[in-house]
């Protein structure tokens, strides 16, 4: 079993060394100076906002159209395969409907009956279809919608101009000797 030895460390550091645990306002002010410190060491260090930010946004609004035209085509394709299905599913019936009609002539009442049930449970089937299908194709809509509606295609442009431009020269007599 291993034991927590933390809460012991606290203790012991507490015993030890209590100045550590006591909050003055010099604690806080040299903890205010440290923090100002590292902030700006930080803010150095980045680079500065230019075609970074650009990059950045443009590539946010290519991902969200990229986004939008695959929702859009996905739910076109399942729409599709959902209109497939209960084009199958009709046929099956038209098709155990044929065979029941042969079997009743035929004086063949098991193979009648059981005609029956694989109707029934097609029929099932076949209401389940439509339901899916009545729902893909209220989210095929609502994709194609949200892609007629994505407003983003002037500032993808916008961005692409600056971000295509070429870089400014830097002449060797401007820089430091």
């Amino acid at each position: 079993m291993e034991a927590n030895i933390l809460p012991l460390f606290f203790r012991e550091n507490l015993k030890n060394r209590p100045e550590d645990f006591v909050v003055t306002e010099e604690t806080c002010r040299q903890v205010e100076e440290t923090a100002k410190k590292f902030r700006a060491e930080r803010d150095a260090a980045a680079p500065p906002p230019g075609k970074a930010d650009c990059y950045k946004e443009y590539n946010q609004l290519r991902q969200k159209l990229f986004d939008l035209k695959q929702d859009a085509k996905c739910y076109e394709q399942r729409t599709n395969d959902a209109a497939g299905k209960i084009r199958l599913l009709e046929q099956r019936i038209n098709d155990a409907l044929k065979l029941k009609k042969a079997a009743a002539e035929a004086s063949n009442f098991r193979g009648e009956r059981t005609y029956e049930h694989q109707v029934a449970l097609l029929e099932t089937e076949l209401a389940d279809a439509k339901e899916e299908f009545e729902k893909n194709k209220a989210w095929s809509g609502q994709a194609a919608r949200a892609l007629k509606a994505f407003d983003g295609h002037a500032r993808i442009a916008e961005l692409k101009l600056l971000l295509d431009a070429p870089l400014p020269d830097v002449k060797s007599d401007n820089v430091p000797k």
